[in-house]
C-alpha cells in the first residue's frame, strides 16, 4: 500500500472513518471542511492507493502561546510566542499499528520546518487527548507545558537539530 497525504477535499470518503473517538470522527465528517473554508485550520488526510478512503488525518493551524506556559529557564520575552498547533490527529482503528500516525506527524513537523523558514515560529504545540497520546508525543521530543501536562510543545530549534541528525 502506498500512502499519500493530501489536503482534505470533497472527494475524500469520511463517513466510514472510525478512530474510536466519537469527537474526532465527528470533527472529520462534519467540521474539518467548514473550518478549512473559514481558514481556522487545514486538515490533511492520509489516503491509500485509491486516493479516496481516509485512513488518518491531522489538523493544523497557527496561533500563539503565553510564554508563562513555558519553563522560565527558557528566558523568553513576555509577549506571546508564535506557534503551529496540531489540533487533532487520528488514525482509523483498522489501520492502527501501521505507522500512519507517525507519518502524519512527520508531515506536520516538516510543514513546521518549512513554515519557520518564512515566518517567526517558536514551537509546535499539541493538545493530547489522553495519557497514551501524551506518551506518543513525548516519544517524538515534545515536553509538557508548565500549567497543563496534556499540552505539549516542541521548540522549532529542537526540531531543526533533530532534522539535521543522520
Amino acid at each position: 500500500m502506498t500512502l499519500r497525504i493530501e489536503r482534505l477535499a470533497a472527494h475524500h470518503q469520511r463517513g466510514g472513518f472510525d478512530c474510536g473517538n466519537p469527537e474526532l470522527n465527528q470533527f472529520l465528517s462534519q467540521q474539518a471542511g467548514q473550518l478549512a473554508r473559514k481558514n481556522f485550520c487545514k486538515t490533511y488526510v492520509a489516503v491509500a492507493d485509491d486516493g479516496v478512503v481516509v485512513l488518518g488525518f491531522v489538523s493544523i493551524s497557527v496561533g500563539q502561546a503565553q510564554t508563562t506556559q513555558l519553563p522560565p529557564k527558557l528566558k523568553l520575552p513576555r509577549y506571546p510566542a508564535p506557534i503551529l498547533r496540531i489540533g487533532r490527529l487520528a488514525v482509523d482503528q483498522k489501520q492502527h499499528g501501521q505507522g500512519i500516525g507517525q507519518r502524519l506527524m512527520s508531515f506536520a513537523l516538516q510543514m513546521a520546518l518549512d513554515f519557520s523558514q518564512h515566518v517567526g515560529l517558536y514551537a509546535i504545540v499539541v493538545d493530547a487527548k489522553h495519557e497514551q497520546a501524551c506518551k506518543f508525543y513525548a516519544a517524538l521530543g515534545f515536553t509538557a507545558t508548565v500549567d497543563d501536562p496534556l499540552c505539549l510543545y516542541l521548540p522549532v530549534v529542537t526540531l531543526q537539530k533533530m532534522a539535521q541528525e543522520p
